[in-house]
């Protein structure tokens, strides 16, 4: 699905387009293979976004995250501020040792998100998926836990 590429995704088209999506988030959450929050406008409870995670392997403590955000909310630090919750949420809850992350070469921002969020860039995945009649590449980042602490640990007086 795009969402977990990290690039916006096409809209709804009709109730039944959004029902599907809802649906799906209900699939993985049972089969324990994902999770996904929507985001909302603060003002208007409107949701502009979803992020979460998919391809959970709890044998190797290995969880992908994936995003979205309507396009009019981009570059106010929003999913900035949202993924450090929930990576927060996936180290110290969930007792995850990774976080994957999969984009397309050309999404310059959500790699920039990314650096910003402390992901190092693993490789290319080359023709990984078969989107709109062609195949791509994808770009694999991930954090592990012992980086994410050793960032956000408070210094010792």
């Amino acid at each position: 699905m795009k969402m977990w590429l990290s690039i916006p995704l096409n809209l709804f088209k009709s109730v039944e387009d959004a029902m599907v999506e809802i649906n799906w988030y209900e699939k993985i959450f049972k089969e324990q293979i994902g999770l996904r929050w929507v985001i909302e406008e603060a003002k208007t409870k409107k949701v502009i976004g979803t992020c979460g995670y998919l391809n959970y392997e709890k044998e190797h403590n290995r969880i992908e995250i994936g995003y979205d955000l309507n396009p009019a909310y981009w570059g106010q630090g929003i999913m900035q501020e949202t993924l450090g919750k929930i990576i927060h949420f996936a180290f110290m809850s969930m007792d995850i040792n990774k976080i994957e992350a999969k984009v397309e070469p050309e999404n310059k921002a959500s790699i920039r998100l990314l650096e910003k969020l402390n992901f190092c860039q693993e490789g290319v995945l080359r023709q990984h998926e078969f989107e709109k009649g062609k195949y791509v590449d994808l770009v694999l980042f991930s954090i592990l836990k012992s980086e994410y602490i050793e960032l956000n640990e408070e210094p010792r007086l």
